[in-house]
This record gives C-alpha cells, structure tokens and sequence, in this order.
C-alpha cells in the first residue's frame, strides 16, 4: 500500500469512527454526523463490509439484530432508526448550520428507538429488506458464526417473502422515490433493486434458506436490461440510462455472463461516459420531471445525476482492483485522497467539476459520511 493510499484508508477509518454513536443497546452506526445522523438501514448495510473490515463485528450484529427487531408484520424492516424525527435533524442541521455541530445533532443516549418505514414520498424504502438479508451473509461469510442468521432465520424468510407478492411477470415494479437515488422517481421494475435480490437471494440458499422466485430471476433480468445497443445493463426495460453500481456488481458476481462477459463488460463500462468522472451514479441524467420538488429546492437537482458520490468511487475502485486493472483502481484513489485532503473526512458529494464538497444554499454534504468511508475501509483495507 503507498503512502497517500495508508493516509486514505486512516481518513476512512477515523470517519467511520466518529459516526458510531453510544445508544441504550450500545454502539450503532449513523449514516452520517449532521443531518444524517440516524441509523439509516441502507447506509448501515452498505457499510457492513467496511465495518467488519474495520473489526466493529460486535456493531454489524447488534445493529442487525435491532433493525429485525423492528421488522413490521408484513415483513417490512425500517428505513431507519432515530431518538428524534429524521426530519427535525435534517431541519436543525439547515436552520442551525453555523452552529457547533453537537448542538443541532441530537443525541442518543437515554432515549428509545423510534421505527422510520415510510419516507418523504409515503413509500417504503424498496431495498431495506434484501440489504438487511445480504448483510446478514456478508457477516456470516466474514465471522465464520451462522447464530446470526439462525437465531433470526424466520425474520430474514419474512424479509425476503415481503417481494414474492410484488412480481408480476418476474420483476417487481418499484414505488416512486423508494431505492437509494431516491430524489428521482425510479417508479417502476429496476435493475439496481434485482441485481440486489439475485445476489442476496443466491448467497441465502447456501446457507439453507430456500428462495422460490430465485430460479426464474437471472433470465428475466437479463431479458429486461441488457441493452443490445448499449453492450451493458440498462436502469429499467425502456434502456435509457445506465446505472454504475448494478454494472459494477454484475461484473463482481459474474453475472449473465451468456449475455456478456465480465472483462468485456467492464471495458465497455470504463468506455462509457459514466467513467468521465467516475462516482456519478448514472447517465444520462435524469429529466427535470422525474426529480422530487424537496430536492430542487435545496439546489440539488442533480444529487443523483451530476455529483461525484465517494462511496461508487471506492466501489469503481475496488472493482478495478478486483478484475487485475491495479492501475485504474490507484489513479481513483488518488482521486480520492485529492478530495478527502483538505477535510480529513470523507464527505457523501463532491462537485463533479471543481472536485470540492458539494455546498449549497440550503445544504451541505454530509461530512464525515458512513457509506462513503467504510466503501474505502472495504476497498483498501480487505
């Protein structure tokens, strides 16, 4: 590991640690330090791999035992956990922001959990369920201990069944607003969430669970979103945008490999405009009618089109390391240690131009960011 890559992955690890927070159960993860300061589910299990990498083994099972906890009876887990309304810190965070920050971040201690299963939008987060299932894996996988899983077998059935109702013709069709890039509608079968359901539903029939719709899925997703002319996985069967992150894990799992290998999809992924500026979620960007009012407002009508996420360039980067292209993944670093210099964070957003924290009128990029840092715990560090 060089030098600048040693300081990259300290920055990761001292972010990581400042975003454990002390709760009546003990120490869980927050997705962030200032408006993100709850215990988002898709955050946290984003950030399984990096935390086990990190040695917070005792964090991921405690945090994944309350999040089922909560599991609601018809199988959905929440979005998120929070002493206070999510909402309040989000506005806190905004009207107070020269203030210091432990004064507009509430705190947990001596306070009960309160469940968050709906958003904004109404809609439940559509990918809690199969995150909280792949970080169960991920924790078996890397502990070597099953009593996660066993002691919560029923619940993660439950988790996993919630979708069996919501195929029709072999996909599910989304709520609007309900996956990560959630400032734009997604409404409809996507191919982030089943890329998700088909791995996670793959590593839980090893372990024994039996998943029904598992058989079918690979074929139908393949069928819906691969793009002839493309050459690479589309967002949805109207094959108009490609999305990073699904790409990425086709290549990791070596997935539909009949349709295209993996070495040829990561070349024709890295010939694409979404590797101009790596860390862009999708492209091209969406149209102004698809993005939620909320977001325009606090002038980020390109959070999820035009911004340099830290954690899909920790992502990229690993993956280029992964397929042999070491050359790749160190200039991504780099990039990444260029941007977490003059902070000693990692940051959620960074202007895709300027290559600086993301600073708006009404919003400020989360600061130090779970997701984005244990992504390069993960990359770096394992």
């Amino acid at each position: 590991m060089t030098a600048d890559h040693q300081r990259l992955l300290d920055t990761a690890l001292a972010s990581l640690r400042a975003n454990l927070v002390d709760t009546d159960s003990g120490k869980m993860l927050a997705a962030g330090w200032s408006q993100f300061r709850t215990l988002w589910t898709r955050d946290f299990c984003f950030s399984v791999p990096g935390l086990l990498a990190a040695g917070h083994a005792d964090v991921v099972d405690r945090q994944l035992r309350t999040l089922l906890a909560f599991q609601r009876d018809d199988g959905l887990i929440v979005r998120g956990l929070d002493v206070v309304d999510p909402k309040r810190r989000v506005l806190l965070n905004t009207a107070l922001h020269p203030l210091p920050r432990r004064v507009r971040t509430p705190g947990y201690e001596g306070r009960p959990l309160l469940p968050e299963y709906l958003g904004e939008h109404g809609t439940p987060a559509i990918d809690s369920n199969v995150l909280v299932a792949q970080a169960i894996c991920q924790y078996v996988a890397h502990t070597r201990d099953r009593a996660l899983f066993d002691d919560n077998r029923d619940a993660i059935e439950r988790a996993m069944a919630y979708y069996s109702e919501k195929f029709n013709d072999g996909l599910i069709s989304q709520p609007a607003f309900s996956d990560w890039q959630d400032s734009a509608s997604r409404q409809g079968p996507g191919l982030y969430l089943h890329v998700l359901l088909i791995r996670a539903a793959t590593h839980l029939t090893d372990l024994g669970l039996s998943v029904p719709w598992l058989p079918a899925l690979g074929e139908r997703i393949s069928q819906a979103f691969f793009s002839n002319k493309h050459g690479v996985f589309t967002q949805d069967p109207t094959h108009t945008q490609v999305p990073l992150e699904a790409n990425l894990w086709i290549i990791e799992s070596g997935l539909f490999a009949n349709m295209v290998t993996p070495d040829v999809l990561y070349q024709r992924l890295k010939d694409s405009p979404l590797w101009n500026r790596v860390g862009i979620p999708i492209a091209p960007q969406y149209p102004k009618s698809a993005v939620s009012w909320t977001t325009k407002v606090v002038g980020l009508r390109h959070y999820h089109d035009d911004l340099r996420w830290s954690w899909l360039m920790a992502e990229a980067a690993r993956i280029c390391a992964l397929v042999g292209d070491r050359d790749e993944a160190s200039r991504i670093y780099g990039q990444l240690q260029a941007l977490t210099e003059s902070t000693n964070e990692v940051a959620e957003v960074y202007e895709a131009i300027r290559n600086v924290p993301v600073k708006r009128g009404l919003y400020r990029s989360e600061s130090p960011f779970s997701w984005g840092a244990s992504k390069i715990v993960e990359s770096l560090g394992t």
